[in-house]
């Protein structure tokens, strides 16, 4: 019966889409999340950027690194509201296969949830 927003741990990886992608790598390693939410400059989400990603990036050479955020393609990120319990939070890992959803309130970005994450508050 615990809901998504009381296991978050507050911290909120978030990159603007003017921010080189040399730079966004910081802030994922910075937050030992596997991912970085995306916002244009007005706060809105735009998509989810993840070490999946990157690797497939790099993949076109590393002049990519001085690419800014907003000139890549996203997918509409696997999100879930904080109000929602675990048990839907754990649903969705299994259905979309990945390792981290982006959490929402009002549809802005206030933390990610790590698989690890449910594992902990089992």
């Amino acid at each position: 019966t615990m809901k998504v927003k009381e296991i978050l741990n507050g911290e909120n990886p978030v990159v603007h889409t003017d921010m080189k992608l040399a730079e966004a790598i910081v802030k994922m390693t910075e937050f030992g999340f596997g991912a970085v939410t995306i916002e244009d400059l007005d706060g809105h989400v735009v998509g989810v950027f993840t070490d999946g990603d990157l690797r497939r990036k790099l993949a076109d050479g590393r002049d990519i690194l001085n690419k800014k955020m907003g000139e890549f393609d996203y997918k509409k990120p696997i999100s879930i509201k904080g109000e929602e319990l675990l048990n839907e939070a754990h649903q969705l890992f299994t259905k979309h296969q990945v390792d981290t959803l982006l959490v929402l309130n009002n549809g802005k970005a206030v933390g990610m949830l790590d698989i690890q994450d449910l594992e902990k508050n089992r």
